[in-house]
Parts: structure tokens; sequence; C-alpha cells
């Protein structure tokens, strides 16, 4: 198992589990000897199990031994606590670290297996085309294990001997990621699950093509923080949905819904000046007369 990497600092999110000791074990191995290279480890505890501390431990034992910087964070979280709002507590402390370090990127230990389930995951919560790729490398945040599967992976830690934690709560169907890889993608035949990442690459394609026509539209109505009303009015619903979409996500907004979306169109169609329509957090867009404008509320 190889994988590639441009010269830099990374900082590599680290669980414990097999799929990230494993993209440890093969940076140390490729790229801890090349003074090019810099890693930090960064271990996050969401506080749902009383035994995390022990993949902390061992997280930090292994990093040690590599030699390389070990970060951590624990939050009482809570076993009651979302997929959604601990994903986003994640992110937030590896985007942390990420400006500590002045790092190049963020590595996650994403295989194959995450991409399907991910594509599955989205499809059924109504994502759309984005949703179905959204799993692929980005600017921050590079996913060098989307090549292999989760077969490639064990069998690899296995044969090198490594250690690592099993999440018990991973078996937990409350969680939906669980619930459908237990009882839909791993009841899928080896051709099915070619055939479905075949799909997915196809329209990761796709995807990056309308991506840059979008962009390029993008950069002609909007100066960053407003984007011209206008011209949203006067185009097709699902094509304005999608440049609203897209200028959130240029203000560093995700992980919005479809509502969020249509509530901010409406309000861009029908909405008096001065109206004002939630994001998320403390975040807002304020129709005024020629433009939208996105706000932040000052606590």
């Amino acid at each position: 198992m190889k994988i590639n990497l441009e010269p830099g600092t990374y900082i590599l999110a680290i669980s414990g589990g097999v799929d990230s000791m494993t993209l440890l074990d093969l940076v140390f191995n490729q790229f801890s000897k090349n003074t090019q290279f810099n890693f930090v480890v960064a271990h996050f505890d969401h506080g749902i199990r009383p035994d995390s501390i022990i993949d902390r431990q061992l997280v930090e034992s292994v990093s040690k031994k590599y030699g390389f910087k070990f970060k951590f964070k624990r939050l009482e979280l809570g076993i009651n606590t979302s997929e959604a709002k601990a994903r986003e507590e994640r992110y937030r402390f590896l985007f942390e670290q990420l400006d500590k370090y002045q790092a190049s990127a963020i590595l996650t230990a994403h295989h194959k297996d995450d991409l399907i389930e991910t594509a599955v995951f989205n499809v059924l919560r109504g994502t759309g085309r984005k949703g179905l790729t959204s799993l692929g490398n980005q600017t921050m945040i590079l996913r060098p294990l989307l090549k292999f599967s989760k077969a490639q992976i064990i069998s690899y830690a296995t044969k090198n001997n490594l250690n690592w934690r099993e999440d018990s709560t991973n078996q937990d169907l409350k969680y939906s990621r669980n619930l459908i890889r237990q009882t839909l993608i791993e009841k899928f035949s080896a051709s099915n699950q070619a055939k479905l990442s075949s799909l997915i690459y196809k329209q990761n394609r796709v995807n990056k093509e309308l991506d840059g026509l979008i962009d390029q539209f993008l950069t002609n109505i909007s100066d960053g923080i407003t984007i011209d009303r206008q011209a949203i009015n006067s185009l097709p619903e699902k094509l304005a949905a999608e440049l609203i979409a897209e200028w959130l996500r240029k203000n560093n907004l995700r992980d919005f819904d479809k509502k969020t979306i249509q509530r901010i169109l409406s309000g861009s169609r029908i909405g008096t000046s001065g109206s004002k329509y939630d994001v998320k957090h403390n975040y807002f867009v304020t129709v005024r007369k020629d433009q939208l404008a996105l706000d932040v509320l000052e606590r």
C-alpha cells in the first residue's frame, strides 16, 4: 500500500481504529525520514465511551514511538450526541490544529468502503449530486486511503502487527451510518460495490465540471459576502439553489440543509428589504433591495 503526498506539514486525524492506525504507519514508513515532511497527530475524544481514554493512550504511545508531535482534546459530549454534532466538534479541533501549525492539509483515514457508505447515506438524506461525492479530497482535507478497501486495510494492519482499538459505538444501530453499513452495504456483492464505486467516480468528474461553471458564474454576481439578488431571482430554481449553496460554502459554511436554501431563495424572491433568514449557528442572510448579504450575529 502506497500513498501520495506533496511535501509539507500535515495534521493526521488518528482515532485509534484500524483505518487510522494503518494511515499512521504508512505515513511513518514512507515519509518520516524525508525532511520535507512534518506530521502532527491529532486525536479527538468525544467523551461518549467510558473507555475512550485507552484509545488516546494507544495513539499517543505509537505517535511518540514514531517521533510525531501528539495533540488531543476531550469533550464530554455524552452518549446521546448526534453524529452531526460529534463530526462538527471533531473537525473544529482538527482545523484548530491546522491553523496552529500552518499545515498544508488534514489527512483522514477514510477508505473506499466509507466512500460507498457516505454516498448511500447522503442519497437517502436527499442531498443531491454533491452528496454522492462529498467524501472526495478537498483543498484542506486529504483522504489518501480512498483507493483502498477495508479488507486491504485490515490485511495490511494484520501483516504488520499493528495495534488498534475497535470503537464499540460502530456497532450501535441508533447511528444512521452503522444501520446503513450493517443492513445494506455489507449485503452488497463485490460486483455491486464495484459498480457503485464506478458511478461515484463518474459523478465526481461531472461534479467538477459543473462546479467549475458555477464558480465562474458566481464570481460575476458575488463580491464575497453579498450576492446579486436580481441575478438569483432570474434563474431557474435548481440553478439558483446551486449558486446559493456554493456562495455559502465559499464563506466557510457547510452542513446546511435543503430547507435552509429554500428559505433563502424564498426570501430573495418575495422577502421585503431587511428580512433575515437563519443559516446556522449565528450566521444569517439579510435581504437587501438589490442583494443578499451574509451577516453574523455579534454576541
